[in-house]
């Protein structure tokens, strides 16, 4: 007790001290160059991280690998030895890369590999080996809807997206591509992706040598923002289904910090309050005294305190480096109680796992569907037959307990298992 009424009465001192204390001369603090962020792909927390997206990246069908790399990517962009051709991703608003590591860019796809990049900026470097102009034009709207224009990846509604601020949609400058300013010819340019509004394309497929780049100009819907949407996650899905399936290089790319999220960042119009403590730091005896005091403090709570409880082990955290996308969204929906959402991506998952295990893939769920599945995975068609049944159940009942769901699960299990 008597500890901790010293360290309050020397905390309370020390505030009472800097509050009370009068503001000194405004002093203009010089220009600081901006710092380096983390990776986007990090920031777990952050409305425009891509946490979410990086982990449906792990388990997409399209993925043989995923490996990260850093930079500078001038030695880090290496193509694998193998038959599959591997894919470079990048994702971020601005581009911060050098002259030469945009040449590495060039040459990993022109010798027949591919990249997929979507930033809201191109640096000039990068989009100097498409066009002698512009490779992005802006317009400024509240919302902007995207489709996808290939058939198969085609879904009954476009996929609106909004940016906010302070819990309010606000206007945002949102990029496209114009395929006649490109140097490659209109023929060779695919449109995979565009904007319903004006009909502009946002997401394109450029050759380059015996390569393709994948461009996209909207790369906030594979941002965590997005990904908490229905709509977003089934964007996100239905793109990443464009791409060659082969080994992915992720680059862990390093952007700014937003100064007004910085909390290191200094007052506005460079106001700084000098205090005593301040005071006392800028005299270098007076900071020696000072931090001898603060010393002897910890040493005294150090050796004075007597541990009057056991010891309490230590809890490992979770692991989160395989985590599938399958499972951090089903944790979501679990905690709403919502299964009959979460068993529309479980479906996905099977029938992909089917398609890229067995080359089966049919537009509906018929008989014949079933019966091909009995007939390679040595499963009996009931079995299977009850699968989907319950499949069909599920997402036309909102109901759907959670005893449901395990009981599912484990015909599903025994399906993995036992299958050949």
């Amino acid at each position: 007790m008597k500890i901790g009424l010293l360290i309050a009465l020397g905390l309370g001192l020390m505030v009472l001290l800097y509050v009370l204390s009068p503001e000194t001369e405004i002093k203009e603090k010089p220009p600081k160059e901006e710092l380096p962020t983390k990776e986007l792909f990090s920031q777990k927390l952050n409305n425009n991280g891509l946490y979410i997206f990086y982990e449906l990246l792990k388990t997409h069908p399209n993925v043989a690998s995923l490996k990260t790399i850093e930079d500078p990517i001038d030695s880090t962009l290496v193509a694998d030895l193998d038959s599959l051709p591997s894919i470079y991703m990048l994702i971020d608003q601005d581009l911060q890369v050098s002259r030469t590591a945009v040449k590495s860019i060039m040459n990993f796809v022109e010798e027949g590999n591919h990249a997929f990049v979507s930033l809201d900026n191109f640096n000039d470097d990068f989009k100097y080996e498409f066009t002698f102009g512009e490779l992005i034009f802006e317009y400024e709207e509240e919302v902007i809807s995207i489709a996808l224009t290939h058939d198969s990846l085609k879904y009954i509604t476009s996929y609106p997206l909004q940016k906010y601020k302070n819990g309010r949609a606000t206007n945002h400058k949102w990029g496209y591509f114009d395929i006649y300013n490109l140097r490659r010819a209109k023929n060779d340019v695919a449109i995979l992706g565009y904007e319903t509004y004006y009909e502009q394309p946002i997401f394109i497929k450029v050759p380059h040598g015996r390569g393709y780049f994948y461009l996209h100009s909207v790369p906030e819907m594979f941002m965590n923002e997005s990904m908490f949407n229905e709509k977003g996650l089934e964007y996100a899905q239905r793109s990443l289904s464009s791409l060659p399936k082969g080994n992915y290089k992720w680059h862990s790319h390093l952007n700014y910090w937003d100064k007004r999220n910085d909390i290191t960042n200094f007052p506005k119009e460079g106001i700084v309050r000098e205090s005593p403590i301040q005071y006392i730091l800028k005299d270098q005896n007076l900071r020696y005294a000072y931090l001898l005091l603060l010393f002897s403090l910890f040493a005294y709570v150090i050796f004075g305190l007597k541990r009057k409880q056991k010891i309490i082990p230590t809890v490992e955290p979770n692991n989160n480096t395989s985590l599938e996308f399958v499972e951090t969204v089903s944790r979501l929906y679990l905690k709403q109680d919502k299964h009959y959402k979460f068993i529309k991506h479980y479906e996905q998952s099977f029938i992909h796992f089917i398609k890229d295990k067995y080359y089966i893939s049919s537009p509906k769920i018929d008989k014949e569907y079933i019966a091909a599945v009995a007939l390679k995975s040595d499963i009996e068609e009931e079995k299977i037959q009850q699968i989907f049944k319950r499949f069909d159940r599920a997402k036309k009942s909102y109901d759907f307990s959670t005893d449901q769901l395990i009981a599912l699960h484990k015909k599903i299990e025994y399906f993995y298992k036992n299958c050949n």
